[in-house]
């Protein structure tokens, strides 16, 4: 008989950008696979993933209102929430994010999700974007030696890390974005806009090579004069 495990994941922090979509996407996905383990999950008041979610081993835990700094997310997150998995005794934590929970009493996983705090320095930013990231990329080494599962969300990412960090070969395993199935039946509205245009789903930073895009769509317009 299989053991029923305690399963713990926080949502407080570094959920904004594709971490939201991640997160609204894979916990609904996984509460129709799996209703015999326990989850329980950290949010702050009023999360719609707690209206979204109605079954009986999924546990969400509403934080108070004071948290709605990012500081001070990430306080509660490494020294309160290493009490309260130790008061309900869970088994393993999962953040679905680079930071860890450093004093966890469990076991932790962890997912590489966002590269920039690793590769930074190949791109000209803003000095406190600089910096930022170099804290972010303190954190996050930290927290790749602190794991005892990683999740490398792409094949990128899976040999940056096991070319720039050593004895990770045992705890690393490469599971990529979910994508919802599209049903093939179902109408649907054709966009036909006025004119060609690009859509890049990204930040307006330096890694998300939107000057590479703008660059690459030039050279087509040589081409193609239609376009």
């Amino acid at each position: 008989m299989v053991k029923k495990m305690k399963i713990a994941m926080t949502l407080l922090s570094g959920i904004r950008y594709g971490g939201i979509t991640y997160c609204m996407n894979f916990i609904p996905a996984l509460a129709k696979v799996d209703n015999v383990n326990e989850y329980h999950i950290f949010v702050q008041k009023d999360h719609p993933l707690s209206r979204m979610v109605k079954q009986n081993n999924f546990i969400f835990h509403e934080c108070g209102s004071e948290l709605q700094s990012a500081f001070m997310r990430l306080l509660w997150e490494q020294f309160k929430l290493p009490q309260e998995l130790k008061k309900r005794r869970i088994d393993v934590i999962f953040t679905a994010k680079n930071a860890n929970i450093l004093l966890a009493p469990c076991k932790t996983v962890i997912s590489i999700r966002n590269m920039e705090p690793l590769c930074y320095k190949q791109y000209k930013n803003h000095w406190e974007l600089d910096f930022l990231s170099w804290l972010r990329g303190q954190l996050t080494k930290v927290s790749i030696k602190k794991a005892d599962r990683i999740i490398a969300v792409s094949q990128f990412v899976l040999k940056h890390l096991q070319e720039n960090f050593s004895g990770l070969t045992d705890k690393i395993d490469l599971v990529y974005n979910g994508n919802t199935l599209w049903d093939c039946n179902k109408k649907f509205t054709e966009i036909k806009p006025n004119g060609h245009f690009l859509l890049s789903a990204s930040k307006f930073v330096a890694y998300a090579n939107q000057l590479n895009l703008l660059q690459g769509y030039a050279l087509l317009c040589q081409e193609d004069e239609n376009i």
